[in-house]
């Protein structure tokens, strides 16, 4: 950072404005990751004005976006949407469409965080139209998406649909493959079954039009989950045995995902056994995939069942380090960790560690990433102790898992939490 303060001030001695410019805009990046958002917003803020004197106005535009970024971080919401307006606005007139997606969902974020959902809306419907304009941008769409879904609680199941409606208009494949593979799992894991059945449904079709069977397991994969969720255990197998046939064609992965889908079966029925086989032969078969899989509620108390020094050392690192895509993941990554920490006698880490999974608990989450965090909270809570605190969170789980539909999910908790006592 020394470096950069130095060519700073040469920059700027010789009256070389964009390259002073760009130094000050670099400069803040390691400010705010080492927790200086002060230095960051100082720098950012002194190379503005020097950005627009130099021409460049799409140097001009980063820094506004950039000081945008620093009023989120400070909660500083209604100033960052006006950083991110003019930082959009700069974009169109030099015709940066990438950009102006970048804005816009940037401000959809923080008009969300201050609650103003038409808002919101608007910026996303504003950033898939670009889209529309320039369709080489198509993937641009998922960030557009991400946006919309993280956000599900406050534009509501309608605003949202209408948002992937939108995009699906627009995107070819693969990106439309993914688009409703986002729609499946936004949709039926909050309880919204026909919508995400019917995504699960087209992206199957579609994926085998195309020979593209990997991704047709992971469609059949997301259906078998979710009708198991629902207690539909004879259309999940139904489901099964048609992975049973992508994994005898040979598709890499295709095995592991059928594993997953017995053992989830097979747990939901109450075969305990058969289900600890299951989830043991998938972790061996998953390869790089095993925290995929072991973040997974099912795998994760499974393990937690048979082995707790095991669960401790494979949870540790990910729920210290919050794994990039696992966010929605981490409460449940946390609570395991506190159970099985309790397991071993490790009281007071195990304490630490629930407290850090209540508080990870954000709205990003879906309605069964929230039971489901809920499930292995109640267990931890037991397992330090607190049996009050236990019971509340399982009554409070059961009645909203009956009340989404989720009538296979509560049947499971209920038997399990039997078990506990």
């Amino acid at each position: 950072m020394e470096l950069q303060k130095r060519a700073i001030a040469a920059f700027r001695a010789a009256g070389r404005r964009r390259d002073c410019a760009v130094a000050l805009a670099n400069l803040a990046g390691p400010s705010r990751l080492l927790g200086d958002q002060a230095e960051a917003s100082r720098a950012l803020e002194e190379a503005l004005p020097i950005a627009h004197e130099s021409g460049d106005r799409s140097l001009e535009a980063t820094v506004l976006h950039n000081i945008g970024v620093g009023h989120v971080d400070t909660g500083n919401y209604a100033l960052s949407i006006e950083h991110f307006k003019r930082s959009r606005e700069l974009r169109r007139a030099v015709g940066d469409p990438s950009g102006e997606i970048h804005s816009l969902t940037s401000e959809a974020m923080a008009h969300a965080e201050l609650a103003q959902g038409a808002d919101a809306l608007r910026c996303l419907q504003d950033a898939v139209a670009i889209v529309g304009r320039v369709p080489a941008h198509e993937k641009l769409l998922i960030p557009v998406i991400e946006g919309a879904r993280g956000y599900f609680h406050l534009l509501g199941s309608e605003a949202v649909a209408a948002v992937f409606e939108q995009a699906r208009a627009l995107a070819a494949l693969p990106t439309l493959l993914e688009i409703l593979e986002m729609e499946a799992g936004t949709f039926g894991f909050r309880g919204h079954f026909a919508q995400g059945l019917a995504a699960i449904s087209a992206g199957v079709a579609m994926a085998k039009e195309h020979a593209r069977d990997r991704l047709a397991a992971d469609f059949l994969s997301v259906r078998v989950s979710l009708l198991v969720l629902m207690g539909e255990t004879a259309a999940a197998d139904e489901a099964c045995r048609e992975m049973d046939s992508l994994a005898a064609r040979g598709e890499p992965g295709a095995t592991w995902d059928v594993l997953m889908s017995r053992a989830q079966i097979a747990e939901h029925a109450g075969d305990r056994d058969r289900a600890r086989v299951r989830y043991r032969e998938a972790l061996n078969a998953a390869g790089i995939e095993r925290l995929r899989v072991l973040a997974s509620l099912p795998a994760a108390r499974l393990e937690l069942d048979g082995d707790p020094a095991t669960a401790i050392r494979l949870l540790e690192g990910p729920a210290a380090r919050e794994p990039r895509g696992l966010r929605t993941q981490r409460p449940r990554l946390l609570a395991t960790l506190a159970a099985a920490q309790a397991g071993t006698g490790r009281l007071e880490e195990a304490r630490e560690a629930l407290a850090a999974a209540e508080a990870s608990r954000d709205t990003w989450a879906s309605s069964c990433d929230d039971l489901f965090a809920r499930e292995m909270l109640a267990r931890a809570h037991r397992a330090v102790g607190d049996l009050e605190g236990s019971a509340r969170l399982l009554a409070a789980l059961l009645e909203s898992a009956r009340g989404l539909g989720f009538h296979g999910l509560a049947r499971r908790v209920e038997r399990d939490a039997a078990a506990w006592r």
